[in-house]
């Protein structure tokens, strides 16, 4: 039936997100999240997944940040 064949492309786009994560490829799991969403906007998986995703590419960017790398250089221990 047409639900099972949705049914199967949104388990199908939460699996290509979960995916993306693995491999911590943030950006790519969060577009494809989103794209998604376009598609299925109530699914409470691909909200999550592309949630998780988003707090992962702004940890990710922190970690990189240069002046964060210094800030913590500078810390002296309590």
């Amino acid at each position: 039936t047409s639900d099972a064949h949705l049914a199967d492309d949104e388990r199908t786009a939460v699996r290509r997100g979960s995916d993306f994560e693995r491999e911590r490829r943030w950006l790519d799991a969060i577009e494809s999240y989103e794209k998604a969403l376009e598609a299925y906007p109530e699914s409470e998986q691909l909200k999550y997944g592309l949630r998780r995703s988003k707090v992962h590419y702004a940890i990710d960017r922190r970690y990189a940040d240069r002046s964060f790398q210094e800030q913590l250089l500078r810390q002296t221990p309590a």
